[in-house]
């Protein structure tokens, strides 16, 4: 099991469904709804390659200093 003990895979499965359930109902500026599920796994995967960049960064930092 790849989640964290204390948070569980309920935990994980609860916020994700209440995070689309507020999102899905988002709208533009036109007032033209946005149906964010359609794109959902793109975005959690977005997000991961985000973080995994940011930790190389602070590696990086640590390393051989501020660029």
């Amino acid at each position: 099991d790849c989640f964290e003990p204390h948070f569980g895979r309920n935990y994980f499965e609860n916020d994700v469904y209440n995070r689309f359930s507020v999102y899905s109902t988002t709208s533009t500026i036109a007032n033209a709804p946005c149906y964010l599920g359609f794109t959902l796994g793109e975005n959690i995967g977005d997000l991961g390659g985000i973080n995994a960049a940011y930790d190389g960064l602070q590696l990086y930092i640590k390393e051989k200093g501020n660029p």
